[in-house]
């Protein structure tokens, strides 16, 4: 699959520019600063215009949820809910309006803040516009909410973190079952998927360490609570966000208690310390889709001004390349599974908030995926996925064939790619799994040596499926391996 024969395929090959749109302004940007596989679109959320508002959560059915301050005397605070230019809100006379979680539904949760009234927990249904008030056993501040209505949060003594049945008022206290500290900056339950997994943090006194540090966690009614995995080095650190998946992103603390990135895929278990961006010692990952794409701030300079960064397939991409000049993504506050970013954005001063937008993926993220299939009569599991890295628009695919107990005297390994698959059992050989009519190249190397496969950066090919398949060459013949069934992604 060199780039030439990929040409005489039916995939034009183009260069990629970024273009950046914000209302009736359109302009390019070189991506000199970035991956040259990532674009955005800069989408500002119309019918918010000239007003004092923060928003906190974008979902994934493209939703942004917030709250719209009362910046005059006598003004009244409103919750909302934005989603491709239409804006629906409600108002809560009387009182401060704090919202915290939107739900994939489109369900809203915050506090509502009265004088001389404890806060009450709301839920607003943006869809039906209905409002009603979570029922608790104790004063607690929610941080997200599901569609099944459940409320994951801090109780109002900052000691554990909670879920709650919004409906029954039936509560769970979420903590390692230490005696609990009073002031020692404990997160609680900050965020719950449909799934019903939620992740956090508890402050604990470690005796090993001698200090109170901070364990991640993750929990769900069935499991319980469950560490997170963690570095041997590590001290500590928190979850802050979790997918619908299940992948989590949080931060973990270095020996010299420096902030690091963090993402936990496979349920929690794996823990990749991302780091920081080049040129910057400490960064805080804010949240993850199931794409393994993961939003990361970091402070930039003394003074403590932060810029936001997208982390994905080992490497950071500074997200103020997609915005306009004079402007710096401050804080990427979310991401979707569609790889849709909510910013906010400031000045070359940076003291200041200027805006909130969308960063809209020009090309849709596609995950590049590697499927064995051994076809029937099964042939072989020795064809193995890409070495270091999967089949990625602008990277090197480098599958190999195993032979420790596969065609253990061979010679040399070949490689079919192919656009349609098939299963043709062939006397002696094993079973043909691409289909010889559609095989556009055939790759040879060395008996296990990875084969190396060049992938053109395309924007028109992720999400294109091949079919490839290993064979290898040994004194008494030709035998076939299994199939590997290709989808080539940007991720």
């Amino acid at each position: 699959m060199t780039p030439a024969v990929l040409a005489r395929s039916p995939f034009a090959i183009r260069g990629c520019t970024a273009v950046i749109a914000l209302s009736s302004v359109a302009w390019s940007q070189g991506t000199s600063c970035a991956q040259d596989s990532i674009d955005f679109d800069l989408i500002p959320l119309t019918g918010l215009e000239g007003q004092s508002f923060v928003a906190v959560e974008l979902n994934d059915a493209g939703q942004v949820a917030g709250q719209i301050l009362a910046t005059q005397p006598g003004g009244v605070q409103q919750a909302f809910v934005w989603q491709n230019g239409q804006l629906v809100t409600h108002a809560f006379p009387g009182s401060t309006v704090s919202v915290s979680g939107l739900s994939d539904g489109g369900l809203v949760v915050g506090n509502l803040f009265a004088a001389g009234s404890p806060p009450q927990t709301f839920l607003w249904d943006s869809a039906t516009d209905t409002v009603d008030f979570a029922k608790a056993p104790f004063e607690h501040y929610p941080a997200d909410v599901n569609d099944a209505r459940t409320v994951v949060g801090l109780d109002a003594d900052g000691l554990f973190g909670y879920a709650l049945d919004a409906t029954t008022g039936e509560a769970t206290t979420i903590a390692f079952g230490q005696v609990p500290t009073v002031g020692v900056g404990t997160s609680g339950a900050v965020s719950i998927n449909a799934a019903g997994v939620a992740v956090g943090g508890e402050v604990v006194f470690e005796d090993g360490a001698g200090m109170y540090l901070e364990r991640p966690y993750r929990w769900s009614e069935r499991d319980g609570i469950e560490d997170l995995a963690m570095s041997p080095t590590g001290f500590g650190g928190r979850a802050v966000d979790v997918s619908p998946g299940g992948n989590v992103a949080g931060t973990v603390l270095d020996e010299f208690l420096g902030h690091q990135s963090a993402y936990w895929s496979d349920q929690g278990q794996t823990l990749t310390t991302l780091g920081s961006p080049f040129g910057y010692f400490v960064s805080d990952a804010l949240a993850v889709n199931d794409l393994g794409q993961v939003v990361v701030v970091a402070p930039n300079d003394l003074f403590g001004f932060t810029r936001g960064f997208l982390w994905q397939n080992g490497s950071f991409t500074d997200l103020s390349c997609f915005v306009p000049s004079g402007l710096f993504v401050a804080r990427p506050v979310d991401v979707n599974n569609d790889g849709e970013i909510l910013v906010q954005l400031t000045n070359s001063g940076g003291l200041s908030i200027v805006g909130t937008g969308i960063l809209r993926p020009v090309n849709p993220p596609v995950l590049a995926l590697e499927e064995v299939r051994l076809g029937t009569p099964p042939n072989p599991n020795a064809f193995l996925a890409g070495q270091t890295s999967a089949p990625i628009v602008g990277a090197v695919w480098d599958p190999a064939i195993d032979h420790a107990v596969f065609a253990t005297a061979a010679t040399q390994d070949f490689a079919l790619l192919a656009l349609s698959p098939t299963n043709l059992p062939l006397a002696g050989l094993g079973t043909l799994l691409c289909d010889p009519t559609t095989v556009f190249q055939t790759l040879a190397t060395a008996a296990g040596t990875p084969f190396q496969v060049p992938i053109p950066n395309d924007p028109v090919l992720p999400g294109l499926q091949l079919c490839t398949q290993g064979a290898s060459l040994q004194p008494s013949g030709l035998i076939l391996a299994n199939a590997l069934d290709v989808t080539l992604g940007n991720l």
